[in-house]
């Protein structure tokens, strides 16, 4: 079934044509809390959660030319937060998070996985010196890959199939916001119980806390790359109350090590938002789906915006068919396509809500085709 919403207010004059979101092909399997990420023309998705909480196994690729689904293997165990980063060889490099039956019963992982897509073709790597729950991981320029979670920052080497450093975090991260600023240094921002930021420094392979902070202690916010050093702080969910911001924050770093954080656009999404998806095309950022949460009460959210990423302006885009909370997301080149997600269905008379971990896949584009480039 294909659907396309139609959006002309709020959108820059220079796309020159409505933006459109189209309905693509349906999971083979529901899941939230999932990773993604490209290899080609495919897309992959791995682990994750049922509707009722359980850890999943399932590596799901779509074929984003043929706009077709398969599942190619199974993971040695379910799999849920955790990190996931395409290699130059095609492989996918798959480390920490959690697992279990239930939310309530799930472990940390300290494990580690190269997944050949294709043919499913799994390989058990050295495990990452200690747990990371909910890790973060990035493509570095010379092939190399990083995640951060738990107590470490640890680098991987494809050539060797090995770790090829463990840095010290000086603090613990989960649920934090972390992103590449040069080829050589990784900011790391927030998380659970955390304000800080710090700077990783691969190549001197150490880590240093900067001398300015978050406001509060925020988790699963996002951070995207600005020109000059800076880095646009996205969102989040406040530790001490639960709630969710629409407030963002731009990091000046300086080459003499100095930092400043400044006041950014808000996202204008009433109540907040956590758990959202970011996906950066160019000078463009795209925001959507997520959670708000006030006092206590949440609500999954199908909003959409576009950051400007030279001018900081932010304008909003049409809503998703339906929402989607920890969702995950990525590029096909020409536009963005947001994959499954946990919602709440209400039925019978609206008394009750039931959780559904969603199969949908929906693509933003522009012209009804492509997105400005």
């Amino acid at each position: 079934m294909l659907f396309t919403l139609l959006w002309v207010g709020g959108l820059p004059a220079q796309f020159g044509a409505a933006a459109v979101w189209q309905r693509m092909p349906d999971m083979p399997v529901g899941v939230f809390n999932a990773a993604a990420s490209r290899v080609g023309d495919r897309a992959i998705v791995t682990g994750g959660m049922d509707h009722r909480g359980r850890t999943i196994r399932h590596v799901q690729v779509f074929d984003l030319t043929l706009r077709r689904w398969k599942t190619t293997a199974m993971l040695p165990e379910g799999r849920c937060l955790h990190a996931q980063v395409s290699l130059p060889d095609g492989h996918i490099l798959i480390a920490g998070g959690r697992s279990g039956p239930s939310p309530k019963q799930q472990q940390s992982l300290g494990s580690a996985l190269r997944l050949e897509p294709i043919s499913g073709r799994m390989e058990t790597l050295p495990p990452l010196p200690s747990a990371a729950p909910e890790p973060t991981a990035h493509p570095l320029a010379d092939g190399r890959a990083i995640v951060i979670g738990g107590h470490h920052a640890s680098v991987f080497d494809p050539q060797t199939n090995r770790w090829a450093s463990h840095i010290d975090l000086r603090r613990s991260r989960r649920a934090h916001g972390s992103v590449v600023v040069d080829n050589d240094r990784v900011l790391v921002a927030g998380g659970s119980g955390r304000a800080s930021l710090e700077l990783i420094d691969i190549g001197l392979a150490r880590s240093r806390l900067l001398d300015v902070r978050l406001p509060d202690a925020i988790d699963d916010l996002a951070l995207v790359v600005l020109d000059g050093g800076r880095v646009l702080i996205l969102g989040g969910q406040i530790g001490s109350s639960g709630d969710t911001t629409e407030r963002t924050w731009v990091l000046e770093l300086s080459g003499e090590g100095a930092a400043a954080l400044r006041p950014g656009p808000r996202l204008g999404v009433k109540g907040g938002v956590a758990d959202h998806c970011v996906v950066v095309q160019g000078h463009r950022a795209y925001v959507f789906g997520g959670e708000t949460q006030q006092a206590g009460r949440d609500r999954e959210l199908a909003e959409a915006r576009l950051v400007d990423l030279h001018r900081l302006t932010v304008n909003r885009l049409p809503p998703m068919g339906q929402p989607h909370d920890d969702a995950v997301a990525l590029s096909d080149g020409l536009s963005v396509i947001v994959f499954g997600g946990y919602r709440v269905k209400q039925r019978v008379l609206l008394l009750f809500a039931v959780p559904v971990a969603s199969r949908t896949v929906e693509r933003l584009a522009f012209d009804i085709g492509e997105t400005p480039r």
